[in-house]
């Protein structure tokens, strides 16, 4: 069986998966478990990387909450 990249990609998929059958259904999984918290650590490099070059993390927070025209006008929920 052939997937596209894309669908491997988002499912998390190795180079080792599981594959069986329940209810009726082929299930198709990674033999490694996927991280409970698959952006751990991110914040801990981009501080390293911002320091790297003379900047503080805290310099950035604030950039959060800039809201620009499209966000005012453009946006809707």
């Amino acid at each position: 069986m052939r997937l596209p990249k894309a669908v491997i990609e988002q499912a998390g998929l190795t180079d080792d998966v599981e594959m069986f059958v329940r209810d009726g259904q082929v299930i198709i999984q990674s033999a490694t478990p996927i991280s409970e918290a698959p952006r751990a650590g991110w914040e801990e490099q981009i501080k390293a990387a911002l320091a790297e070059h003379g900047d503080d993390i805290e310099d950035f927070r604030d950039l959060q909450n800039i809201v620009n025209e499209f966000d005012e006008k453009e946006w809707t929920w």
